[in-house]
């Protein structure tokens, strides 16, 4: 074993000397760390506090929004990340309403665009959201105006409204030729199409009876007269059905009636053929009981023949 040297326990003494004691110290010179803190208890490094202070919030004082003062949203100057503003005054930041209370937080330095901010709403009160709503470019804004057009409606059952469409879609339909408002009046001419009431049931008409007339002084306009009018008297109508007598086209043939029509063809009021009626062209004559009639088409020898006279 070696003699230790005076020197070297005087050199020993020096560094100990130097050493930090166990319960703390004065340190007269920098100290690096291998790495960022991992434990609550770890020294941290410089650079790690910079970052995390860098990431707060600055809180810096308020901001009127009526007057943009500070100047936030036109030509900022000297704004940071974290930089954090009350509103005390409302009014549009950039383009977004802000209330008093609003939070405005700058996420970037040299915040310029509404993009570069976080906005925290100091509440969302009814009223609040309904501007914020209402404000919005691409929201179909649902205004007390437009609520008071529903102001009127009442309904006590269920309403198909895809149904409701198709039968107004429907019924339009039928009134594309008039309006009216009343039996037969309106403001335009009604068409009656007379195919319509060929299916339906005939009845013998008296004197008393009353029928449509367009009146020629009143153009466009229906009117009604009494058929004892057109006939003269009570005057009954008579009906009679026969069968024809050939089916060969474009044939004249007779048909016998059971009594005289007054005034011969002025007397026929109506002629048809199963149903289809024949015009006046097709009625060739009358005498007494005989009834004379040309059909331009092929007939069979059971179709009726309906005459009405008087």
């Amino acid at each position: 074993m070696g003699l230790i040297k005076q020197k070297q326990i005087t050199d020993l003494v020096d560094d100990l000397a130097e050493k930090l004691a166990l319960a703390g110290g004065t340190m007269t010179g920098f100290i690096t760390l291998h790495a960022e803190p991992t434990s609550d208890l770890h020294a941290s490094t410089k650079k790690y506090v910079d970052d995390k202070v860098v990431s707060s919030v600055d809180y810096i004082g308020g901001y009127n929004a009526t007057t943009n003062s500070p100047d936030l949203d036109t030509s900022p100057s000297g704004v940071l990340k974290g930089d954090m503003y009350t509103v005390t005054a409302a009014g549009d930041f950039f383009t977004i309403a802000v209330e008093i209370g609003d939070v405005l937080i700058a996420e970037a330095d040299s915040a310029s665009a509404i993009g570069d901010w976080t906005i925290v709403n100091k509440n969302l009160d009814a009223a609040s959201i309904k501007t914020a709503y209402e404000s919005n470019a691409d929201t179909n804004a649902y205004t007390d105006a437009e609520l008071a057009k529903l102001g009127f409606i009442s309904v006590t059952q269920a309403v198909d409204l895809d149904t409701m469409e198709s039968n107004i879609a429907t019924n339009n339909a039928k009134a594309t030729n008039a309006t009216h408002t009343g039996d037969v009046t309106g403001d335009e001419a009604l068409a009656l199409d007379k195919t319509a009431i060929s299916g339906q049931s005939e009845v013998t008409a008296v004197g008393t009876d009353y029928i449509l007339i367009g009146d020629a002084s009143d153009t466009a306009n229906l009117k009604k007269a009494l058929l004892s009018d057109i006939i003269g008297g009570s005057t009954t109508v008579i009906e009679e059905d026969d069968t024809c007598p050939v089916t060969a086209l474009n044939t004249n043939f007779n048909i016998t009636l059971g009594s005289s029509p007054s005034g011969g063809i002025a007397g026929i009021v109506s002629v048809s053929i199963n149903g289809v009626s024949m015009s006046a062209a097709e009625l060739i004559s009358v005498t007494t009981t005989t009834m004379v009639l040309n059909v331009p088409y092929a007939v069979d020898a059971t179709d009726v023949v309906a005459t009405r006279y008087f």
